[in-house]
């Protein structure tokens, strides 16, 4: 039986996998994150800890109604960041430059909106928290890594 995860909030260590979106200069910076421990805030990065939305499948969704295209796996790329990138825990992804920058042209008039219609997708559905805010950090966090020329990642922990 799945958890009802509005009874659990955003985070539960019990409930396996994790996800941190971060920013960083290039692929070897990023890989760093695995060096952080497993319940800090990633503090030596400018992070957004999004504890369960996977890329590939809640992200995507998310850039899906940005582009106002059906969602497919494919909207975000991820591509494992060279030989030190993963652990037997954790792993850093990359996630593209079409994604930073897709995130990054958000209208601020659109957050809104944006957030009522990822709020209603099946996966985020039952969590009582709402996702504004992380709408509103992840555009942000990838205003600032476009501003400073650096790529956006994710952090996959088990």
């Amino acid at each position: 039986m799945r958890a009802d995860r509005s009874e659990v909030g955003w985070y539960n260590p019990g409930m396996g996998v994790t996800y941190d979106y971060f920013r960083a200069g290039d692929d070897e910076a990023a890989s760093r994150a695995l060096d952080s421990p497993r319940d800090s805030s990633m503090a030596d990065f400018d992070a957004v800890p999004a504890k369960w939305i996977d890329p590939a499948v809640v992200l995507g969704k998310l850039v899906a109604l940005i582009r106002d295209e059906p969602w497919n796996v494919e909207l975000v790329p991820l591509g494992l960041c060279g030989d030190g990138a993963a652990t037997e825990e954790r792993l850093v992804c990359g996630l593209g430059q079409d994604l930073r920058d897709t995130l990054a042209g958000v209208d601020d008039n659109r957050t809104s909106e944006l957030a009522r219609g990822w709020a209603a997708v099946e996966e985020l559905a039952t969590l009582s928290d709402p996702v504004g805010n992380l709408v509103v950090d992840l555009i942000g966090l990838a205003r600032r890594a476009r501003a400073a020329r650096d790529h956006l990642y994710v952090l996959i922990s088990l």
